[in-house]
């Protein structure tokens, strides 16, 4: 199986406790320190005239800052939307591979080894391994064309298939040798071998959510998810993405992609009052719903909510629910209110159906929503909505169209059935 291709949902069920977010929440924030709008997330931004332009986004006080080949400053009112920074599609990358070998046959090695680098950044491996093997065929001794198609120089035998030795190596690891994995795991990646890097580091994650080597190894891969299921938010009305400064999500395997909701006013506060009561935060007891279709695999009852800044031993008592929704993807709603949640475990449940209301359960500080999809067995990934609204600090509402909502960003989610 590619990395690319979707698992199957057949045998999936994950449990919530193991995937516990042991954090506080910080709120408020400027997109710009947000973790999941770095430099290298783009996104258009479609004007009410019909021009569009992409790139990274800024969101000023009075207008919006797209980088992109150039600066530009869009006021809010102008802009119709923003959507995904749509990429070409595998099919169409394979074709530019093709024909950047063909039109232009590549005449020495060097070449050879820059079209594999072009391939292997769209993420076409089998593709950059072809390019290195021509590359190997033009000067056998070059050591990065022959580790790039796949091949181990073995002192006695000389080059042989790396899976040779990926096996013995493999078959020499201790399960618990999590360390060893990686290493593994880096030399597969280094010649060739991705998805059994892939699959080495996935392992290790399952085990071991915190292993950093391993978080970094995978993103190459889990970056690149193109998500099975369409989503709506598991919100509605006015609610901050909240700036991950602790980058506390980016530490665990399962919190990666992950957001963290709180309600808010149209002046961007989360609480009432001196905010010291739980009823004082607007997030509390807030109904939180499905993003989509599926089956709940997992329903997490009966744990209290912590007093607001008190998260004591209740660390790993949370409640919560895991929604199916097929194809290997699972929804996961953390830090629900005590005696709120509605559904029942193997229940049916469609998009937009309430599922229970927003708590301080388990590793939450102050009342908010934690929410992430799933899959690999349990690895968190990209996701995207389909429609919702993004508010600008001038207080325009702007459309977002099949957009991952983005830290620091105040959305507004659709009621259900709208």
């Amino acid at each position: 199986m590619r990395i690319e291709d979707q698992p199957q949902a057949r045998g999936v069920k994950c449990s919530l406790i193991y995937w516990l977010l042991l954090c506080t929440l910080l709120l408020g924030g400027h997109p710009l320190h947000a973790t999941n709008t770095g430099k290298k997330v783009k996104l258009r931004v479609t004007l009410h005239g019909g021009k569009t332009y992409t790139g990274r986004l800024e969101w000023k006080k009075t207008h919006l800052l797209i980088r992109g080949g150039r600066k530009r400053k869009i006021d809010y009112q102008d802009i119709s939307s923003i959507t995904a920074a749509t990429s070409p599609d595998e099919e169409a990358l394979r074709k530019q591979f093709a024909a950047r070998k063909t039109a232009r046959p590549p005449e020495n090695a060097k070449a050879w080894l820059r079209l594999a680098r072009w391939a292997r950044k769209q993420g076409l491996h089998d593709e950059a391994a072809e390019a290195c093997a021509e590359a190997a065929k033009l000067e056998p001794d070059n050591v990065a064309a022959r580790q790039g198609s796949g091949q181990f120089k073995d002192p006695e035998k000389g080059w042989i298939p790396v899976g040779v030795v990926l096996g013995q190596r493999r078959g020499k690891l201790k399960a618990e040798d999590h360390d060893g994995r990686v290493d593994l795991a880096r030399f597969a990646r280094k010649h060739g071998s991705t998805q059994f890097a892939f699959d080495l580091c996935t392992q290790v994650l399952l085990e071991d959510a915190f292993h950093a080597d391993a978080l970094r190894v995978i993103r190459t891969a889990t970056d690149r998810y193109q998500q099975a299921t369409k989503l709506r938010l598991p919100i509605a009305g006015r609610w901050e993405i909240s700036a991950d400064r602790t980058r506390h999500h980016q530490k665990k395997g399962y919190a990666v992609y992950a957001v963290d909701l709180t309600k808010v006013d149209e002046d961007r506060k989360h609480y009432t009052g001196r905010g010291k009561r739980l009823e004082d935060h607007f997030a509390w007891d807030q109904p939180f719903y499905a993003v989509a279709d599926g089956t709940v695999v997992e329903v997490r009852e009966g744990f209290r909510d912590n007093p607001i800044g008190k998260i004591g031993d209740q660390a790993e008592k949370h409640n919560g629910v895991a929604i199916d929704h097929g194809q290997g993807e699972l929804s996961w709603y953390v830090h629900a209110k005590k005696g709120s949640i509605t559904v029942k475990l193997g229940q049916k449940v469609k998009r937009g159906e309430l599922l229970g209301t927003v708590g301080n359960s388990g590793g939450s500080a102050i009342p908010h929503l934690h929410f992430t999809l799933v899959s690999f067995r349990g690895l968190s990934v990209p996701w995207r909505c389909e429609e919702f609204e993004v508010m600008a600090p001038t207080g325009s509402a702007i459309r977002a169209l099949d957009v991952w909502p983005r830290e620091g960003w105040v959305v507004l989610g659709k009621e259900p059935g709208k």
